[in-house]
């Protein structure tokens, strides 16, 4: 389940794919795999023609996790 999905602000973020304006948006997660519940948060900068450029995750308690970014753009 995603919730509280929030538009934070519009950022330019640069990767190796390019320079993009982005939505910078947040949100927060939890999913259940067996018995277990796993909470979390991300933040994700969105192209509207493109889709996903960067995220962020976050555990439960803030601490970061880990990270995806778009590297490259094939036409």
């Amino acid at each position: 389940n995603i919730t509280e999905r929030k538009v934070e602000a519009i950022e330019t973020i640069e990767t190796s794919a390019g320079t993009f304006e982005c939505f910078k948006v947040s949100s927060k997660s939890k999913s259940k795999v067996a018995f277990m519940e796993i909470s979390g948060s991300s933040i994700g900068w969105i192209k509207n023609d493109i889709g996903l450029i960067r995220s962020e995750d976050y555990d439960k308690s803030g601490k970061f996790i880990g990270y995806r970014v778009l590297s490259e753009i094939k036409h």
